[in-house]
């Protein structure tokens, strides 16, 4: 951690990026490096939101979902302006995204239990931060097996599965009552030869 930081002073102090935020280092970084700028056009929402977001299942096309995570709007709104003054995309459609989520996430309609869907980039802006969102007890999840909606998972850090000379690493998340709810396992195989 002591490294990181030090490599970030180094590299904010050689490029005279001290005292900026996120967002002005990121203007002044695609300034200097433009390659590395992906202009795309976002079209902000104009549709209000229900007091849930659903932010990784099925639906999106998640094949290492099996369950349902869903968040309620006005909770993820502060996580938003956080992350929005925190974060910098050099992808100009992501970055808008990130820029008004907050205010799209203020807006949501409490009374309104419908389940919200994210658009793309939206979902880009939040991609990872999923089980954050599970440990801070914000979120619920669906478990298609015993049709329930749970406040908390159980997970399986960092398991090895190991098949004769073969060595997968595997994470799991199951709900409470120990029903798969997601599964993580890597793209590409490691092998270990002993």
């Amino acid at each position: 951690m002591m490294l990181g930081r030090m490599i970030r002073r180094l590299w904010t102090e050689k490029l005279g990026l001290t005292e900026l935020t996120s967002k002005e280092i990121g203007i002044r970084l695609s300034k200097k490096f433009p390659q590395m700028v992906q202009e795309h056009t976002y079209y902000e929402r104009q549709d209000r939101c229900g007091k849930w977001v659903l932010i990784n299942g099925p639906i999106y096309g998640d094949v290492r979902f099996v369950g349902t995570v869903i968040v309620e709007s006005k909770k993820l709104a502060d996580w938003a302006k956080e992350h929005a003054k925190a974060v910098f995309s050099s992808d100009t459609a992501e970055q808008k995204a990130r820029e008004t989520l907050p205010s799209w996430l203020e807006c949501a309609d409490e009374t309104c239990e419908v389940v919200t869907l994210l658009d793309l980039k939206q979902r880009e802006v939040l991609q990872g931060d999923c089980l954050r969102f599970l440990w801070s007890s914000w979120a619920n999840v669906w478990c298609p097996e015993c049709g329930q909606w749970h406040s908390q998972i159980k997970e399986h850090d960092a398991d090895w599965i190991v098949t004769g000379k073969i060595s997968l690493r595997v994470d799991d998340w199951h709900c409470p009552q120990g029903h798969l709810i997601y599964r993580y396992s890597p793209q590409n195989l490691r092998l270990i030869y002993r």
